[in-house]
C-alpha cells in the first residue's frame, strides 16, 4: 500500500471515492489513468517514502476498485514513476487489480518465473493478500500467489513494514520461518 483521500469516506459520491449501490452495497469502481494519476499525486503529496505511497495508494481506493494492468501502466508512466525492469516485465502480465475491503487481487495473465535480483520467483496467476495498516506501518498478511527459491520454493505468507526511531525494516514470514530486514 488515515487514508490518503482526506475527507472522503464511503458513500460519498464524487471524483476518487465509492459510490453506493442502489440497496447500500458498494458497486465497484473501475478506475481509469486520470483516477489512478490523482491517487498517485496526492499520495506524493504527503510523503516521498515509496512504502508509505504503496500504503497510502491502497488505502486511497476505497472499498471496492478495480484497475487493469494497461491503465496501471500508463499511469505510472504518466506520474514518472521509475519502473525497474524486473518489475515492469511483471507488470506487463497483470490483467487487474481489485480492492474488496482488506483485500487485495493481483491477476496475471499466467503464472510467471520471473528472476529478481538473482532470485527465482514464481507469481500467479492470482496474488491475492490482506492489507493491515499500524501506526508504524503496514502489512500484507494471508499472501497467496508468491514464492522464491532458495534451493527450493519457498512460499511467502506475510510481509511487515514498520518505521521506528527513523529505523525501517520489513518482517517477512514463509512456509520455512521468518527474518527481518533492514532497509536503506
Amino acid at each position: 500500500m488515515g487514508g490518503i483521500l482526506v475527507g472522503l469516506r464511503r458513500g460519498m459520491v464524487g471524483e476518487g471515492v465509492c459510490l453506493e449501490g442502489t440497496e447500500g452495497e458498494n458497486m465497484t469502481r473501475n478506475l481509469q489513468v486520470e483516477d489512478v494519476k490523482e491517487l498517485i499525486t496526492q499520495a506524493r503529496s504527503i510523503d516521498a517514502d515509496p512504502i508509505a505511497i504503496v500504503t497510502r495508494l491502497f488505502q486511497g481506493l476505497g472499498d471496492n476498485a478495480t484497475v487493469t494492468g494497461e491503465v496501471l501502466e500508463e499511469s505510472l508512466v504518466q506520474s514518472k514513476i521509475p519502473v525497474p525492469r524486473e518489475v515492469a516485465e511483471i507488470l506487463d502480465c497483470v490483467d487487474a487489480v481489485s480492492k474488496e475491503g482488506d483485500q487485495i487481487k493481483v491477476q496475471l495473465e499466467s503464472q510467471m518465473q520471473p528472476v529478481m535480483r538473482g532470485t527465482p520467483l514464481r507469481l500467479g496467476p492470482v496474488i491475492a493478500f490482506t492489507v493491515q495498516n499500524f501506526p508504524d506501518g503496514m502489512a500484507m498478511a494471508d499472501i497467496s500467489g508468491v514464492s522464491v527459491n532458495k534451493f527450493v520454493w519457498i512460499d511467502v505468507q506475510r510481509a511487515q513494514f514498520h518505521e521506528s526511531g527513523g529505523r525501517r525494516t520489513v518482517r517477512v514470514d514463509t512456509n520455512f520461518g521468518g527474518r527481518e530486514f533492514v532497509l536503506p
